[in-house]
């Protein structure tokens, strides 16, 4: 149940929010070569690394002014042991990034969980425009994701619902990071997640040209650092 809560709150967060560059394509705030590799490295607040992801453009395909992105998701624990893998998909069209918040989970239940039973998620799409500018708010989202244990009864299923809210562009800020300096954009948002209990957190993201995520930092709702990510290597592109 840990990794529901995990993912569900965006504690894994990739370069899954690119910017594109308003034609239709996939070009601006995200690596759009194939081949092109990056790393993402977690860390506590205590500067302790929790994990590490790393995600590969296995394909770029065109079609009129919509580009997908077939993407290779892989994910480490502290001693480099690859916990889990998966594929999906980013998609870019009419100058807009539309991605499906059931891509954000990359959940793969046969992985992820060992009990006999499924997972199924529901998810909205966030879009992101082409020329962001500093103030403008962005559409919210929300995330379903629900555990069936596999009882007859259903007495062993989970519900968690993660909102994200008050999305907007904030400002340009240079970043450094172990893969080099950047001149980022700032995203910032609210996310409550519910299951029993709610818990809110406050997430604010950096991102480059060309590059995509280079650093993320997750608040408590009273602004104690939960967590931060920050790429450690992008090679290809």
């Amino acid at each position: 149940m840990g990794n529901l809560f995990f993912i569900s709150a965006l504690a894994f967060p990739l370069i899954f929010s690119p910017v594109t560059s308003g034609d239709g394509t996939c070009n601006g705030y995200f690596p759009v070569k194939q081949g092109t590799t990056y790393e993402i490295s977690n860390y506590s607040p205590a500067d302790k690394l929790t994990g590490t992801s790393k995600c590969t453009i296995e394909g770029v395909a065109n079609a009129g002014d919509t580009t997908i992105l077939s993407m290779l998701g892989n994910w480490y624990d502290t001693k480099g042991v690859q916990i889990f893998s998966t594929h999906f998909k980013v998609k870019c069209t009419g100058g807009l990034v539309l991605l499906n918040m059931e891509d954000m989970g990359l959940l793969d239940p046969k992985q992820t969980f060992t009990q006999k039973g499924s997972v199924t998620m529901r998810g909205d799409y966030l879009d992101i425009p082409g020329k962001p500018a500093p103030g403008e708010k962005l559409k919210n989202g929300k995330l379903i994701i629900s555990l069936d244990g596999g009882r007859k009864k259903d007495t062993n299923r989970w519900v968690i619902t993660s909102k994200l809210c008050n999305r907007r562009m904030e400002k340009k800020e240079t970043v450094t990071t172990p893969a080099g300096t950047f001149s980022c954009i700032k995203i910032t948002y609210d996310v409550s997640t519910y299951t029993i209990f709610d818990v809110k957190s406050h997430v604010a993201e950096w991102y480059a040209l060309n590059t995509g995520m280079v650093r993320s930092e997750r608040y408590s709702e009273d602004g104690q650092l939960q967590g931060y990510s920050v790429l450690t290597s992008i090679s290809g592109n």
